[in-house]
C-alpha cells in the first residue's frame, strides 16, 4: 500500500446520500489505503460496504470514558461492530470550535490506543505564529502535551495529521519545502520520546487538499498521505486520490 488518503466527511451527508457515496467508493479498486469518516450517525452503512480492503472507517471524534451521565456523548466501544479502526484526535475545528483542551487530546489518544482503535493526531501551527517564528515551540508543544503518558511502544501505532491552520480551506497556503521542514521537526519532537526506541508513525499533511494540489504530497517522500476536507464531498476526487500511483 503507497499512501493513506483520509476522507472527513464533517458533519455532512444524510443516510441516504451517505450509502450512495460510500456504494460508487466501494465499487473501485485502489492502490492507496481510504479511510472514510462519516458523521457518526451514518457509521453503521460502514457494515454494509466493507468488501473492500482497501476501505477503512474511522470516527470524528469521542470521548473518553467508557460510560456515565456524559448527555450526547459516544465512546469507541459503543462502535463495536461498525469497522471502527480509526478515531480524529485534535482537529484544528475541535480545537476551535468545540475548545478541546490539549488535555483532553492527551486523553482521547490514550483511550483510543487502550481500545485497539488508530488515532489520528491533528497538529498545526497559526499564521501569525509562523509570522513570529513561534511555529516550532508550538509544534513541539502539541506533541510534547498529547503524548504525556502514552507508552513508547504505543507511539508508532499513531498517526500524525499536520495540518496549518492557515491552509486549510485556504487557496494560500505552505511551500513543500516548509512542509518538509516541519514534518523533520514534528519528527525529532516525537524522537525525543525515547533514547532506545526509533519512533516512525506515519505523518500525513492535511490544509487545502485538492484535486490540483494533492500529487505533489503524495508523491514526496516525507508525507504518508493526506487528509482531505471539503474536496472529499465529491466522492470522484477520493477515488482519483486512491488510484493514483504515479
Amino acid at each position: 500500500m503507497n499512501k493513506i488518503i483520509i476522507a472527513n466527511l464533517k458533519m455532512n451527508f444524510d443516510a441516504l446520500q451517505t450509502s450512495k457515496y460510500l456504494k460508487e467508493l466501494s465499487q473501485e479498486e485502489y492502490v492507496n489505503k481510504i479511510v472514510v469518516f462519516p458523521s457518526v450517525s451514518n457509521l453503521f452503512l460502514s457494515t454494509l460496504y466493507d468488501k473492500n480492503e482497501n476501505i477503512e472507517y474511522g470516527i470524528q471524534d469521542f470521548y473518553f470514558k467508557d460510560e456515565g451521565s456524559y448527555t450526547g456523548a459516544v465512546n469507541l466501544r459503543m462502535l463495536e461492530g461498525m469497522n471502527v479502526k480509526y478515531a480524529l484526535v485534535g482537529h484544528s475545528e475541535r480545537r476551535k470550535v468545540f475548545k478541546d483542551s490539549n488535555a483532553t487530546i492527551n486523553k482521547k489518544i490514550i483511550y483510543a490506543l487502550n481500545n485497539g482503535v488508530t488515532p489520528i493526531l491533528c497538529i498545526g501551527e497559526s499564521l501569525g505564529q509562523t509570522r513570529n517564528n513561534l511555529y516550532k515551540s508550538h509544534l513541539k508543544r502539541q506533541i510534547s502535551l498529547a503524548l504525556r503518558g502514552v507508552k513508547v511502544d504505543d507511539i508508532n501505532k499513531i498517526i500524525i495529521a499536520y495540518e496549518p491552520d492557515y491552509t486549510v480551506g485556504e487557496e494560500s497556503g505552505i511551500t513543500v519545502e516548509r512542509i518538509e521542514e516541519n514534518i523533520k521537526l514534528i519528527k525529532d519532537a516525537i524522537q525525543s520520546k525515547s533514547v532506545k526506541t526509533v519512533l516512525t508513525p506515519k505523518i500525513l499533511f492535511g490544509g487545502n487538499i485538492t484535486t490540483k494540489t494533492y500529487k505533489q504530497f503524495l508523491d514526496n517522500e516525507f508525507i504518508d498521505g493526506v487528509l482531505v476536507g471539503r474536496e472529499a464531498l465529491e466522492v470522484e476526487n477520493i477515488i482519483k486520490m486512491g488510484q493514483d500511483n504515479e
